[in-house]
Parts: structure tokens; C-alpha cells; sequence
């Protein structure tokens, strides 16, 4: 019996299907609440872009030793909510918190 595909060519495919299937879980730009577990306090950045993905935004907070790294919340209580993650100058996590973003029509906005 002879296959029609190339050994090679089918190790090829596979190898991109996998790593496809990678880029699209580990995409980044936004987590779920259960995701967010996953990030502890002295984690690396690769640690954490391995757990839950690349992030949507980097910021430096003046105050601030190092990078904050943004994710949008999916599946959360509210519609605007992020989730940041504080890097100190190691490049380890000092802190991560939930930020809900208000805004005029929110639902929590107070007048």
C-alpha cells in the first residue's frame, strides 16, 4: 500500500497544527476569572506569559518600580473590567488586582 503524503510533509503539518493550536490558547489579551488564579506573587514574565498569555497592554506607573501588565477580563461580574499584574525591578509579580473600569452609562457609575 503507498501513502500519498510525504513523511516529512505530515510531520510538517502537524508540527504547525500544534503550534497554532498553542498561539491561539496562549494568544493572550484577555483572561477568565479561573486564569487569573494561575498568577502568583514572584512569578517571572515568562512564567506568567506561559500560564496565561501575552498581554493586551504594558504600563509604567510612576510610582511604580516596574511594567503593569493589562488583560481584559472575559467572563467576569462586569462588562470593563482588567486584570493587572504589577512586575517589580527583579521582573518577578509584586501584586495582581481586578480594576473595574467605570464609565458614564456603567452600570456602577454613581452621579
Amino acid at each position: 500500500m503507498k501513502i500519498g503524503i510525504h513523511p516529512l510533509r505530515a510531520i510538517a503539518a502537524m508540527v504547525i497544527g500544534v503550534a497554532a493550536l498553542g498561539a491561539f490558547a496562549a494568544s493572550g489579551y484577555s483572561v477568565t476569572p479561573d486564569q487569573e488564579k494561575l498568577v502568583k506573587i514572584g512569578m517571572t514574565k515568562d512564567e506568567v506569559r506561559m500560564a496565561i498569555g501575552r498581554q493586551s497592554h504594558t504600563v509604567k506607573f510612576g510610582n511604580q518600580p516596574g511594567p503593569t501588565w493589562i488583560y481584559q477580563v472575559n467572563g467576569g461580574m462586569y462588562e470593563d473590567t482588567t486584570f493587572d499584574v504589577d512586575f517589580g525591578t527583579d521582573g518577578r509579580v509584586m501584586s495582581t488586582g481586578e480594576v473595574v473600569n467605570l464609565h458614564q452609562g456603567h452600570p456602577m457609575f454613581e452621579n
